[in-house]
């Protein structure tokens, strides 16, 4: 083994009222990322808090020898405990990097004690395991009073702390392990007062870290191999979803393992990794977690110098064996600056392309080996060899190595589908691995991952001027998920003119096509039901039972329930008339298991108040990622006649306030949320506008409502595309 390893649409932009657009070429098939089916699919999302995980130092702790002014003597040692050779202790797996020893150790035995001023004390312990590149202490038996701290830390300056533990300890039980300490000294301050009843603490065991040196004495040697690829190579929101784990299970061992996204998107602290890693409770309260072990740069040989140490262990949620995972929720947030990883439910085929993010070996930061790698290469089988059910991954770039069992691979879409579990002897000969299949075991970990609602664009409108022929106004969306979505769409002209809207679309008529292009249902007028299509009974009174009932009798509405795929709305003016219309679409089925995205209008863009106007509504509790682009040029090669030559996009927010720009997608405006060049990641995007004279802006919009306007350089008029893509 390798070590075994709620969504209402509306098209409402009545004046100062601000929807979505999601857009892409009407009359031709609009492209999702998201997968349509029974599977289940949350995106990635990178975190917006400055947490530091728990993270505490000398540095920026007050400890209570500080306060009092205690001159600990390091060379008092309560424990000194010899050096180990290496080659005399059993290792029990590849990725095992140090032992457990035992001590006994108390504040009675062998301590320096001080009494201060007030009456308190301060009752230091030094252990010092010789040699050992790393150390952590185990507790039992810890009660203390109320008042009483302890903290753990190491001789260095910059150390880490561990604690305040207080009462029975973290985990309310009386037995837990400290953090682990760079260096071989561990040093145990008790604040204690004479008044208190307190029964103290035992210290029973230390582990023991070896250094690298040591560690590549094994016969089985973890090694770095000189066709790792460094991550920092490809750079990608992604790798800092992934974070080294060290944990003690009668000994210490070193895995990796993946943050992941939930529905409701509320930064719950969910990690992923594998069973043969963390399979108890028990060794789930030791995890600690080292985030941004990466390098500065490309093949830099330079760690980060803003790579966190987490402790505080986790709860295990789920774990299984025969599919060899574990989903764990770590006690102290991520830290600010980590993304949580999206994932798929969805079965990956053969020949799916993949990469995984890993950390090989057994160092530990400061040490620069171990820092994060890539690895790329496909789905060869579906039952894998080591791993039954799993999936069999041959790796054309890169390998991996003994600690990064646990590790995630992702497919193109960035979704996570895998959880490193076994493979073959670390080679850079023909390597492959086998993935835990996330479809097998996500109905167990369900619960915790898809049990709130994800952001969503929603109420998506369009304001344009209609014209006849080719210059009506078109609007496609797409439903996506696995149940149907009842929607409301809408043709609004009349009631414009209340908003102070100039030669509002006297009589507008309302058309709904299929991705086929078929003609689906159509209306005139909503007061009165068109039968035909999908429409096979009178309408009028469940249009006023929606809340959404147009304000204007000439106004047009169709109810539908759509099955997921792809429409189009179309917009015109009865017997060839002109205005201003507003096309829109309401979800009347927040509820149910689909949403509707990707939505794209087209229009003719005229000037002043007959320019474009999109909006949209971010719904939900957290930010939405999204593209919002403005198209021109590239409508001719679909044969759209007088494409507008150069349109420049404006996005707004439910204020008014203008707050990004863009005139030329390769050419980033900065301004308002837009603080550094885009252009790479709108290639990224895979949303990137086919025409240097488009325009696109990339946002991670909070909950509200925003207006997208689309116009053309120097008053310059012709046909143009508003669209909103939702980047997940």
């Amino acid at each position: 083994m390798k070590t075994k390893i709620k969504r209402p649409i509306a098209f409402v932009m009545l004046s100062g009222a601000f929807l979505t657009v999601l857009f892409s070429l009407p009359n031709t098939p609009l492209n999702s990322h998201a997968q349509i089916g029974p599977q289940r699919k949350v995106p990635g999302i990178a975190s917006t808090s400055s947490d530091n995980a728990g993270m505490h130092t000398r540095a920026n702790t007050v400890l209570p020898s500080v306060r009092y002014r205690s001159q600990i003597d390091l060379n008092q040692a309560s424990v000194t405990l010899d050096r180990l050779d290496i080659r005399s202790v059993t290792m029990r797996a590849p990725n095992q990097i140090g032992v457990n020893r035992s001590v006994a150790v108390s504040p009675k035995t062998r301590a320096q004690k001080f009494v201060n001023p007030d009456g308190s004390q301060i009752i230091v312990l030094v252990i010092k395991s010789s040699g050992a590149s790393g150390i952590g202490v185990h507790f039992r038996n810890f009660a203390l009073a109320a008042g009483e701290e302890v903290y753990v830390y190491g001789p260095a300056p910059d150390s880490i702390v561990c604690g305040p533990y207080t009462n029975k300890g973290p985990w309310g039980s009386g037995e837990f392990w400290s953090g682990t300490l760079v260096g071989d000294t561990a040093i145990i301050e008790f604040y204690t007062r004479n008044d208190k009843n307190g029964k103290g603490f035992q210290i029973f065991e230390i582990s023991h870290i070896f250094p690298g040196l040591d560690l590549r004495l094994r016969s089985a040697e973890p090694n770095v191999l000189n066709c790792e690829v460094d991550a920092s190579c490809y750079p990608n929101s992604l790798n800092n979803a992934v974070a080294r784990i060290l944990f003690n299970d009668n000994g210490e061992f070193v895995c990796t393992g993946t943050l992941l996204n939930d529905r409701a998107q509320d930064f719950a602290p969910y990690f992923l990794t594998a069973n043969h890693c963390v399979p108890t409770q028990t060794v789930a309260q030791t995890v600690e977690v080292y985030w941004f072990y990466q390098t500065t740069d490309c093949n830099s040989g330079v760690l980060r110098d803003d790579w966190v140490h987490q402790l505080g262990g986790a709860n295990l949620l789920a774990t299984e064996s025969s599919n060899d995972f574990s989903l764990l929720q770590l006690a102290n947030n991520a830290p600010g600056g980590a993304y949580y990883s999206g994932w798929t439910s969805g079965f990956q085929s053969t020949g799916t392309v993949v990469f995984g993010l890993h950390h090989p070996d057994g160092y530990l930061p400061p040490d620069i080996p171990s820092y994060l790698r890539r690895s790329a290469g496909t789905i060869t089988n579906t039952n894998g060899t080591c791993l039954a059910s799993g999936y069999r991954i041959d790796w054309t770039s890169g390998l991996t190595e003994p600690g990064s069992s646990g590790s995630g691979i992702w497919n193109s879409d960035g979704d996570l589908v895998g959880v490193l579990s076994c493979g073959s002897l670390a080679t850079c000969s023909n390597p492959y691995d086998n993935y835990s299949k996330f479809a097998d075991f996500y109905s167990q970990i369900q619960p915790y991952l898809d049990s709130g609602p994800l952001p969503y664009l929603g109420n998506i409108s369009t304001r344009a001027f209609v014209q006849t022929g080719d210059n009506v106004l078109i609007g496609g969306f797409i439903v996506q998920g696995s149940g149907p979505k009842r929607v409301i769409i809408r043709a609004i002209g009349p009631e414009l003119g209340q908003y102070g809207i100039p030669n509002p679309l006297a009589d507008p008529t309302l058309e709904l096509h299929d991705g086929n292009g078929a003609l689906i249902a159509s209306n005139d007028n909503w007061q009165t039901t068109i039968i035909g299509g999908i429409i096979t009974q009178d309408q009028v009174q469940d249009i006023q039972n929606s809340g959404h009932a147009p304000g204007d009798s000439s106004e047009s509405a169709i109810i539908a329930n759509l099955p997921a795929g792809n429409y189009t709305a179309i917009v015109r003016g009865v017997s060839s008339t002109t205005g201003v219309a507003l096309v829109e679409v309401y979800d009347l089925s927040p509820d149910v298991d689909s949403i509707l995205g990707n939505i794209s209008t087209r229009s003719f863009v005229q000037t002043g108040d007959n320019v474009m106007i999109g909006g949209f509504i971010v719904q939900g509790t957290t930010p939405k990622n999204v593209i919002i682009r403005a198209i021109g040029p590239e409508l001719s090669q679909y044969g759209v006649p007088n494409p507008l030559a150069d349109p420049t996009l404006e996005l707004h927010d439910g204020n008014g306030a203008l707050i990004a720009s863009n005139d030329n997608w390769q050419t980033t405006i900065i301004g308002g949320i837009i603080t550094q060049d885009q252009v790479q990641d709108i290639q990224n995007s895979g949303r990137a506008p086919g025409d240097p004279n488009e325009s696109a802006i990339i946002a991670n919009l909070p909950p509200g409502n925003y207006t997208a306007i689309v116009r053309g350089v120097n008053n310059t008029t012709g046909v143009a595309l508003v669209e909103a893509y939702d980047l997940h």
